[in-house]
């Protein structure tokens, strides 16, 4: 299910962030381990297409988790979450993410 997130992988224009695909199950209980979340619980949800899922990472440490967000099918990000559950308020994150579904809007239509 998650392979045609693979499209939707994309290094921000200042190459300071990059967004990254889930690939397996394990890289949503890692995910959730690292950043202290219950991204695991999203599995099944994610398997049946109910939800979409991405990982938001720094380009310098790109396997490191930071950001973990939810989108749906027009690309908005709705679920924004870093460790411990927090939602970002991060104004340089929250642009990453409107430059993302940008992107993916004018890609994908």
């Amino acid at each position: 299910v998650v392979e045609k997130y693979k499209d939707l992988e994309w290094t921000d224009p200042s190459g300071k962030y990059i967004i990254k695909a889930p690939i397996k199950a394990s890289d949503f209980v890692d995910e959730g381990n690292a950043l202290h979340h219950c991204l695991a619980t999203y599995i099944e949800l994610v398997a049946n297409g109910q939800e979409n899922v991405m990982f938001l990472r720094s380009a310098r440490k790109p396997d490191e988790s930071l950001v973990t967000f939810a989108f749906d099918e027009d690309y908005n990000a709705i679920e924004v979450k870093e460790i411990f559950n927090v939602e970002v308020e991060d104004p340089e994150i929250l642009d990453v993410l409107k430059k993302w579904k940008e992107r993916n809007k004018r890609k994908f239509k």
